[in-house]
This record gives structure tokens, sequence and C-alpha cells, in this order.
């Protein structure tokens, strides 16, 4: 039987739900992709960012690379 979101989010605030979310950050993909990958709603992605402080960090601290290795790329194509 398929569960709906209602304590999905358990299983993505253990350990290895967390290393998987930040892996995904790390490689740029976006809340939408994220979401989709999760099998949940923008939405409900939005809801858990602001309801779980572990998952709101956990793809803050996975972007950190994937935006400064951007902003490297951005400063040498600068002619």
């Amino acid at each position: 039987m398929a569960r709906g979101a209602k304590g999905k989010y358990k299983e993505w605030l253990t350990e290895d739900g967390l290393l998987t979310l930040k892996g995904w950050a790390r490689e740029g993909l976006t809340d939408k992709q994220i979401a989709e990958n999760i099998g949940i709603s923008r939405g409900t992605f939005y809801d858990w960012i602001n309801k779980y402080p572990q998952f709101s960090d956990t793809i803050k601290k996975g972007r950190v690379p994937f935006i400064v290795k951007a902003e490297n790329a951005l400063e040498k194509n600068k002619v």
C-alpha cells in the first residue's frame, strides 16, 4: 500500500536520507527536482524546509559547494 507524504519525512531525517539530500543539493538539483526524487510536491518540500531544521540545514549545506563552483566558473569566464 502506497503511503502519502504523511510520515514520509521521517525516512529523510535519517542519516542515510540526509546524506542523499545533501548529495542532490551538492549536484545542483533544484527544489522541484529534489521534491520529485523524494516523491512529494514542491509545496510539501517547502513545508518540510520550514518545519524540520535538519532538512533545511542539510539542503543549505549541500548547496554551498555547488554555489562556490558556479561562482568560480562565472569568474573564470569573465573577460
